[in-house]
């Protein structure tokens, strides 16, 4: 039976975000900061050594549970009682409501870094 979400869809992003946290290098001081980016230099950079790691970590444990949470739904919409998939259809949306807000948390993270 063919799967409403399958993981190869998801996976694609995943790794382009882990890799352009993971080659991302600090300007050197003496760049002028672009005009485009004059909204995000206000806020205070993080440190290098410290580069996004967290936001990383918590964008791939939320992937990690929204894949969870899609193999639950999957799950209940082949097994389960109309009840079950209705709850399972809930924490999936609730698992990626959290995906996305750490996606945004990654993203700004990696625009600080430029």
């Amino acid at each position: 039976m063919s799967r409403t979400l399958d993981r190869g869809r998801w996976a694609a992003p995943l790794v382009l975000l882990f890799l352009l946290a993971a080659g991302t290098a600090r300007p050197a001081a003496a760049t002028p900061t672009p005009a485009s980016l004059a909204v995000t230099a206000a806020v205070p950079a993080a440190p290098t050594e410290e580069a996004c790691y967290k936001e990383m970590i918590g964008y791939v444990t939320a992937a990690g549970e929204f894949f969870a949470a899609v193999d639950a739904f999957n799950q209940a919409v082949d097994n389960g009682t109309g009840s079950d998939v209705e709850q399972a259809a809930e924490d999936m949306d609730a698992a990626s409501d959290h995906l996305v807000w750490m996606g945004v948390l990654l993203v700004v993270c990696l625009i600080q870094l430029m």
